[in-house]
């Protein structure tokens, strides 16, 4: 197959690395089995191990594999605090769930209807545990003309905007140039981020929404019903929701995520999840969510799919990009230093149609990037220099010739 072979995605790893992500694979079998306690004989740093799983939201999945699999191997004092981080983590999915459907229950007496993403309803259909993934908050989209409605039903629900969001100006202000409002109730502790788009304006993806409702099954969740894509779209949008971030998949559970549905539902309509990238201009961002899984996670999608992930070179080259950070130290770049010029570029990359790139190169390079952080204020923004490369990029995606300030 070409090039994935050479795909070294996490070069050098840690032995807690590696440990990480035996225990994160999707299936574990008696070789699996064998190579994570081969790893717990190495010198293993817990507190490095715990730290690395912490940010990676993958404490439950560790304690779940450690403790199912070799619990003799780990320090008493370590699985009893993986065990009550895994306690609280499900305790606290239980409070998300049934929120969630008090809030489904709310909007669907107002005829809103919301589809919810990530969260504890993709916790209960991948994981066989649904504490095994740690949920955040709840990210609910809805359509733009009941934004309005959803937001002050929230609001008379015991929900808040914050300080800063509060004031009309500032809500028109993030309905006419952003994705989401955040809001927050004191009472439950939940925080609920409510979307008209599935992205920011910075990371255009034209996801017609009266499109996507006509893909959505009716799903059981928690005694009452969910709207929830179908697996070949849903891959889809895990892997534009992996690929969107400024620091795109910096977290192992999203990878993790797509391995499991790809695990999962192995009669998948790739030829629909092709043509649904391919419609949106998405195809890459899906390559790339592909290969990582694949050598990540080693699930093996059909030879044909992972055939053409890898034919595509760029996305093999922003796969091995990822592998070579996602476990790097300082790895997280803000929109005020040096490291942002290769999120950008990433950004860059990963569109195939030249209408995106320059619509991202647009909306990012308007964000006025400072070289230090200590100039924050005063938004010095970088020299026409800097962006002269990107610019080369976005109008010829062949061009590589970006110059070594430009790689990490």
């Amino acid at each position: 197959m070409p090039g994935l072979s050479s795909l070294n995605l996490a070069p050098d790893i840690c032995p807690e690395t590696r440990l990480l992500l035996g225990c994160a694979r999707t299936c574990i079998d008696f070789e699996k089995s064998g190579q994570i306690k081969a790893c717990l004989q190495e010198n293993v740093s817990w507190m490095r191990l715990i730290k690395i799983a912490f940010h990676h939201r993958m404490m439950p999945l560790l304690y779940g594999t450690l403790s199912s699999t070799c619990p003799e191997y780990v320090p008493q004092t370590v699985l009893e605090l993986l065990h009550d981080h895994f306690r609280i983590s499900a305790q606290r999915n239980q409070l998300l769930a049934g929120e969630l459907v008090t809030i489904l229950t709310l909007f669907k007496m107002h005829d809103i209807s919301v589809m919810s993403f990530k969260g504890p309803v993709l916790a209960t259909f991948l994981y066989r545990n649904p504490a095994y993934r740690e949920c955040g908050d709840l990210d609910l989209l809805i359509r733009k003309r009941d934004v309005s409605r959803a937001k002050n039903l929230l609001i008379a629900h015991g929900y808040h905007l914050p300080p800063r969001d509060a004031t009309d100006r500032q809500q028109a202000f993030i309905f006419k140039y952003k994705h989401s409002y955040n809001l927050f109730s004191k009472v439950t502790q939940v925080n609920v981020d409510l979307h008209w788009r599935f992205t920011s304006r910075a990371i255009p993806f034209g996801l017609d929404l009266d499109s996507l409702w006509k893909c959505l099954d009716p799903m059981s969740f928690a005694g009452t019903t969910v709207l929830s894509p179908p697996p070949d779209i849903l891959l889809v949008l895990l892997c534009v929701h992996g690929a969107k971030h400024f620091n795109p998949w910096e977290r192992l559970i999203w990878i993790c995520d797509v391995a499991k549905l790809i695990e999962i539902y192995q009669q998948m309509n790739w030829e629909r999840a092709l043509g649904y990238a391919d419609q949106l201009g998405s195809k890459r961002m899906l390559f790339v969510g592909i290969l990582l899984a694949s050598a990540l996670m080693e699930v093996s999608p059909p030879g044909e799919i992972l055939q053409m992930a890898a034919t595509d070179r760029i996305a093999r080259i922003l796969a091995t990009q990822i592998g070579k950070r996602i476990f790097a130290e300082n790895r997280h770049a803000t929109r005020y230093d040096r490291k942002a010029i290769p999120n950008l570029l990433f950004h860059l990359r990963m569109r195939e149609r030249l209408r995106d790139r320059l619509s991202t190169f647009l909306q990012l390079t308007h964000r006025k990037l400072s070289f230090d952080v200590t100039y924050r204020k005063s938004l010095k923004t970088l020299p026409l220099q800097a962006y002269l490369p990107l610019l080369s990029y976005t109008l010829l995606p062949g061009f590589d010739g970006l110059g070594s300030q430009f790689q990490e």
